[in-house]
């Protein structure tokens, strides 16, 4: 079945296929395959699979190049086709935007919590996977030692008791967050002291996760007996790869 080929400016306000042509100059639809790298079915399947516009970007990035690398420079008499380096082009497109992805991945206060020492970013975006394999692969942290914990998610919910009264507590909610724990920095408070109600709490500690945002302000994630009440998440780069849990570690929530 052929694909189709069509490209609107009016929806250049709308994050689509549109909005993808343009950023990526791929709106020479008249001319179809032979003037087009992707089909707008090919667009529509990216952008449905990676919730994130620069993801979607890269894979839509990732997907031209390697169609174009089949291609090979052609001479015919005089006349020379250097097919090769329309995928060239392609694929600096890509690796630039790669880079761009996993330097952004984490904020600086995310960076600024592994000490002064660290020169570049623990986490980046890739740094479990191959991409031979594509698949998960061991956690390698360098400069220090450093260590994932298991925390368990509990929501509050309120309920009715046996004889009539209201009650409330925390419930295990069964997902688990893995993440870094550490204690928060004076310049963690400053940063982040307009997110949560600096008169009923106080922030304690740090809790960095390679994973998207799952637990929610209000929850609070157990680490055996010790508990930690989130005051803000900040899902780093909007990217839905990492997460900070800002918290305050509490001893009445047991």
């Amino acid at each position: 079945m052929a694909g189709a080929y069509s490209y609107d400016p009016g929806k250049l306000s709308e994050r689509g296929k549109d909005l993808m042509r343009f950023e990526l100059g791929d709106t020479m639809v008249e001319g179809k395959e032979k003037t087009c790298a992707l089909t707008d079915e090919e667009y529509t399947a990216i952008l449905e699979m990676n919730k994130s516009w620069k993801r979607a970007k890269l894979a839509c990035l990732e997907a031209i190049f390697r169609r174009f690398s089949y291609e090979v420079d052609t001479q015919t008499g005089p006349l020379s086709l250097q097919f090769g380096n329309r995928a060239k082009l392609w694929q600096e497109e890509y690796e630039k935007l790669k880079a761009s992805v996993s330097q952004s991945c984490l904020s600086a206060a995310a960076i600024s919590a592994q000490g002064n020492e660290c020169k570049k970013p623990y986490f980046y975006t890739g740094m479990m996977s191959t991409e031979r394999e594509g698949g998960m692969m061991c956690l390698c942290i360098f400069g220090r030692e450093t260590f994932f914990k298991e925390f368990l998610v509990k929501r509050k919910e309120s309920d009715i008791s046996s004889i009539g009264l209201p009650v409330s507590g925390y419930k295990d909610m069964g997902i688990l967050v893995n993440g870094v724990l550490a204690e928060a920095s004076t310049d963690d408070r400053e940063k982040t002291k307009h997110m949560w109600d600096q008169d009923q709490h106080s922030l304690t500690h740090t809790i960095v996760s390679w994973a998207e945002p799952v637990a929610k302000k209000g929850d609070v994630l157990s680490l055996g007996n010790r508990y930690f009440f989130i005051l803000a998440i900040d899902d780093t780069g909007s990217l839905g790869v990492a997460a900070i849990y800002y918290a305050e570690e509490r001893n009445d929530l047991r």
